[in-house]
């Protein structure tokens, strides 16, 4: 869960440049979406190279499973504000690991959209269920 609080710790830095005002939930929201993502992402592969995972796919099941992670999401980060020992655990970090730690994430982020949209999105037909 260390890594997954820090991709946040990351994420409420960006955001905060972006919109002081909300950076928590801007980088909760993120992060579900990235979670998501991930999800459909390997769900998908699964479905496509092995036929394995449910045969269909259904509108209600992504908008169930997307309104779980974002209640499991806020709950982990916004709720009490346990956003704060997040920040406060890792706001001392060095210069060298907050660069390489950035880089990670930017590469994380990159990656995961990446192959969404290489493997996924031109097989998506295959996938989903009207």
């Amino acid at each position: 869960m260390k890594i997954y609080d820090y991709f946040f710790y990351k994420l409420y830095l960006f955001f905060r440049e972006l919109n002081p005002s909300m950076p928590g939930f801007l980088a909760m929201m993120a992060l579900s979406w990235l979670f998501l993502f991930n999800f459909f992402t390997g769900y998908s592969l699964l479905n496509i190279y092995f036929g394995i995972g449910l045969n269909t796919y259904n509108k209600v099941f992504g908008i169930l499973l997307s309104f779980i992670i974002i209640i499991v999401h806020y709950y982990s980060f916004l709720y009490k504000k346990r956003y704060v020992k997040i920040l406060k655990k890792f706001s001392n970090e060095s210069k060298a690991l907050k660069l390489f730690g950035t880089l990670g994430v930017i590469l994380y982020i990159v990656i995961t959209i990446w192959i969404l949209f290489v493997y996924i999105v031109p097989n998506i037909e295959g996938i989903l269920v009207k």
